[in-house]
Formats: C-alpha cells, sequence, structure tokens
C-alpha cells in the first residue's frame, strides 16, 4: 500500500469504517466525540478531505437523492481504503510520536525569553490542563459502557494529561529557568 495519510484522512476513514456517512455526520460525529481536541479537523475541511480521499480511491461516494433536497453524497471505504487504514494505524500503534511536539519546540528555546513569562505560560498551561482533564473525565463517566478501544483512548489521554500536569507542577515548584 505505502499510501501516506494524514492524522485527518486517517480520522476520516476510521470514522467511515465503523459506518457509512454523509459528510455532515461525520461532522456530528467529530464534535460529539470531543475529537476537535486532539484532531486539526474543522468544519470547512471534511468535504476537502472526503474529496481528496475519494480522487485517491480510498473512499466511494454514493449519491442519494432526495425529492425534498438537492441529492447528498453517502460515503463509505473502499476496498483499498481498508487496507491503507489498517496500515496506517498498525503504524501509529506501533510507532509513538511525541505528545505535544510544540511544547519541546519551546522548551528547546525558552532561555531566549524572560523566566517569569515562562513561568506565567506554564501556570496558564497547567490551568487549561486541569479544566481538560476534567472535561473529559466527564465526558467518559457520561458515555455510559464504552467499548474497550474508546476506554483505552480515554485512559490513555488521562494518563498523558496526568504525566504532563505531573511534570508542569514539579516544574512550576523548581522555580527556575528552564535551561536545555
Amino acid at each position: 500500500m505505502n499510501k501516506n495519510l494524514t492524522n485527518n484522512e486517517c480520522v476520516i476513514l476510521g470514522l467511515l469504517a465503523e459506518a457509512d456517512c454523509y459528510g455532515y455526520q461525520l461532522e456530528q460525529k467529530i464534535a460529539e466525540r470531543g475529537m476537535r481536541e486532539w484532531t486539526e479537523i474543522g468544519f470547512s475541511s471534511i468535504y476537502y478531505l472526503l474529496k481528496k480521499l475519494e480522487t485517491d480511491g480510498l473512499i466511494l461516494g454514493e449519491k442519494v437523492e432526495n425529492t425534498e433536497r438537492p441529492a447528498k453524497k453517502l460515503y463509505h471505504l473502499a476496498p483499498n481504503g481498508w487496507a491503507v487504514l489498517e496500515e496506517t494505524l498498525l503504524g501509529y500503534l506501533g510507532n509513538p510520536r511525541p505528545f505535544r511536539p510544540d511544547m519541546e519546540i519551546g522548551l528547546a528555546f525558552c532561555a531566549f525569553i524572560d523566566p517569569g513569562k515562562v513561568k506565567q505560560q506554564l501556570i496558564i498551561q497547567r490551568r487549561h490542563l486541569i479544566a481538560q482533564i476534567e472535561e473529559v473525565r466527564n465526558k467518559r463517566d457520561s458515555s455510559g459502557n464504552l467499548p474497550e478501544n474508546v476506554q483505552a483512548l480515554f485512559s490513555r489521554s488521562l494518563q498523558l494529561m496526568n504525566a504532563e500536569l505531573d511534570w508542569l507542577t514539579d516544574t512550576l515548584e523548581k522555580e527556575t529557568k528552564i535551561k536545555e
């Protein structure tokens, strides 16, 4: 296969692997699941991605006629789409990447910034992270009986966020300038 999918393309293929969908249904699923917190899929990019994936032969769009409205396309994975999705997902699972590459960049070069400003940004990030952890816990707890893979997604997200929170807390307690 060797088709390099973007993360956003992979998310769209994954959602279509669960069930055939119209574009607006993909938007609903992304919003309902809080996927915007960990993807960069905006509403307007969904249709761009669908067109690209269809052009690449990874999905098929079937026009569904409706007498009241213009025809809409119902999308589903093409056989090649299933294979590329599986290859990509296995690659993701076997090749971890940094959780926050932007944070690594910030840390690598923060020696050029006033330490007080650096500390203030870390305090702000810590507050946001605490709120985000609470939001994810609430979403998990209100979701009822979840499949094992979704439970694993919540568990991993919460553990990573808690590890980040621990690091932020330790760093702020040291009150030292972060250097390389």
